[in-house]
């Protein structure tokens, strides 16, 4: 089983990205319970840590669970193979700034993060994997680093299979 996450926290940067985007959670991380590890992209790059440590840091507001029957070991190793120890992407996260304004104030909408890098990693991005290798009755976003980790949740939360 995987656990889709959509938290928040207290720190500063959490309340910060909540408060701009005017938005319940500021993050999304994929749980593996059997691996007791927790997948997310944070300003220290890809990492894996341990659940305990991550529930430490961040409150679930939104959590879906895939249980199909599929390889979780083999999801966690795709993940771990893709991501582990790849950098967070500050400039894509950067882009968001000036277009979260203009889309407040001008009802612009944007396709594409042109500031975004190959190889460099937003938390909303580590759902790429699960994109390619389930199959999930969800209609994707052309790309994963132009929404919030609370717009990728009202994307997944329309699936029957999640729960």
């Amino acid at each position: 089983m995987m656990r889709f996450l959509f938290v928040k926290s207290n720190k500063p940067m959490s309340k910060l990205i909540m408060w701009v985007l005017n938005e319940p959670v500021s993050h999304f991380a994929i749980y593996f319970p059997s691996h007791k590890s927790v997948f997310h992209s944070s300003t220290s790059g890809v990492r894996a840590i341990l659940d305990k440590d991550f529930f430490q840091q961040y409150e679930i507001v939104f959590e879906l669970t895939c249980d199909n029957g599929l390889s979780v070991d083999g999801i966690f190793s795709k993940i771990s193979k893709c991501y582990m120890g790849k950098a967070y992407d500050y400039g894509a996260f950067l882009f968001f700034l000036p277009i979260i304004l203009a889309k407040k104030m001008f009802k612009y909408s944007y396709k594409r993060n042109l500031w975004s890098k190959r190889n460099k990693y937003l938390c909303t991005e580590l759902v790429e994997v699960i994109k390619l290798n389930l199959s999930l009755d969800i209609e994707w976003p052309e790309r994963l680093d132009t929404i919030t980790p609370y717009q990728l949740y009202l994307i997944m939360s329309q699936s029957k299979k999640l729960q």
